[in-house]
């Protein structure tokens, strides 16, 4: 069943065993978070960012894959599958949305999800660019390499669900 986001502005699966995290910290106005229920070893995120307009459609994607690397201060990254064409229904659908694009990979040397040092996070990310309204969103999953296969089904099943019902949300 599709949950409410940023107000009702949209709406997108959520598999169970995923908890909002706004229930127990401070999270962005711009970001819908959730995490594992039993760890927090794998997190999705739906965020609005402001729209990359110096960034060409086709290499969005990898330029918040790289912009996510940095907010978790990994050491590198390595993308996998780079800067891809989607065409996910739901995103679709709302007549703002010119494309959609989605990159996937590991970054390496990053403290999140782990107590003892650096590890690797796996990350799918995808990118629905919205120039007449001014905004890029976005939808990422991490996680540790444990449950990679887990992730993978989350972020197609979120992309694929991911409706934009509302543009007035991209109002400045």
């Amino acid at each position: 069943m599709a949950r409410e986001l940023f107000g009702g502005a949209m709406r997108c699966v959520i598999p169970p065993g995923l908890v909002d995290v706004s229930a127990f910290r401070e999270v962005p106005d711009n970001q819908e978070v959730w995490v594992a229920q039993d760890s927090d070893a794998l997190a999705m995120v739906v965020e609005v960012a402001e729209y990359a307009a110096e960034v060409a459609d086709e290499q969005a994607a990898s330029y918040y894959f790289s912009d996510l690397a940095e907010c978790n201060e990994a050491q590198s990254f390595v993308l996998q599958a780079a800067d891809a064409r989607v065409s996910p229904a739901g995103l679709l659908q709302c007549p703002a949305v010119a494309s959609v694009w989605a990159c996937s990979g590991v970054q390496q040397g990053v403290s999140k999800f782990t107590e003892r040092g650096q590890g690797n996070v796996a990350v799918w990310l995808a990118v629905a660019r919205l120039p007449v309204c001014r905004a890029d969103v976005l939808v990422s999953v991490t996680t540790r390499a444990q449950v990679q296969a887990e992730a993978q089904q989350m972020f197609a099943l979120a992309l694929q669900s991911l409706e934009i019902v509302d543009t007035a949300l991209f109002a400045p």
